[in-house]
């Protein structure tokens, strides 16, 4: 797992806060499906991987919400996905497909399978080239269902929202835009576009496709089309 907690949300201590919101198991979208117009329209700000990287970014605080439990291991594990897909889709197992409601009950379990769908559904969509922008909504109403206090959140989704906005706008001529690192959500990370293939490569680099899943194999890499040697392990 290349993956740490990052800083600002260790500040949060979103963890260090008792479980207190309920989970129907027979409608989890009553949690997150609420709509946010103007939340969406500010997400569509930005580009389409800059939607893709900006759900990535909502998935982690839910993940590190639930670190105490460990099947927030799974959710970090297809964030740690995504975001090499942000850098290849070919990247991203089809074993992602396979969580299943009736194996992920509960007011953890819950909210972890459906923030590991909604990742998943943001990058078909992308990938396909349709609108991804309200289920990153989904994932950030998800976060703000999770969290006794969302404040820290919010701010941060904020800055998240301007930067990616500014460095990888939607009105750029590429609408897909550019591959974005992990490190442009980081407040504390003077990030330039300058540095993101750098990041990227770092990135990829540190994966290890034995210790993940929802990495796809070497094998199913080259068999898609990759050429070199996606992973180091």
């Amino acid at each position: 797992m290349v993956l740490d907690m990052p800083d600002f949300i260790a500040r949060a201590r979103v963890a260090d806060v008792p479980i207190t919101h309920s989970w129907d198991d027979a409608d989890p979208g009553k949690a997150y499906l609420t709509p946010d117009e103007a939340l969406q329209d500010r997400i569509d700000r930005t580009s389409d991987r800059g939607v893709i990287a900006l759900s990535l970014g909502f998935a982690e605080w839910i993940a590190w919400r639930f670190r105490f439990d460990p099947s927030h291991l799974t959710l970090l594990q297809v964030i740690e996905a995504g975001w090499a897909a942000e850098v290849d889709w070919r990247y991203l197992s089809t074993v992602v497909e396979k969580l299943h409601w009736k194996e992920w009950h509960g007011p953890v379990r819950g909210p972890i399978c459906a923030s590991v769908k909604l990742v998943r559904d943001v990058i078909r969509l992308i990938r396909t080239g349709q609108f991804a922008s309200p289920e990153a909504v989904c994932l950030s109403r998800l976060v703000l269902y999770v969290l006794p206090n969302s404040e820290l959140f919010k701010e941060w989704r904020r800055f998240a929202i301007r930067r990616l906005s500014e460095v990888n706008s939607s009105k750029q001529s590429e609408v897909l835009g550019k591959p974005i690192p992990r490190e442009a959500l980081n407040p504390e990370w003077p990030y330039s576009p300058k540095d993101a293939n750098r990041l990227l490569m770092e990135y990829v680099r540190r994966l290890k496709h034995s210790e993940n899943p929802y990495l796809a194999s070497p094998q199913a890499m080259k068999k898609a089309g990759f050429e070199g040697r996606p992973y180091n392990d």
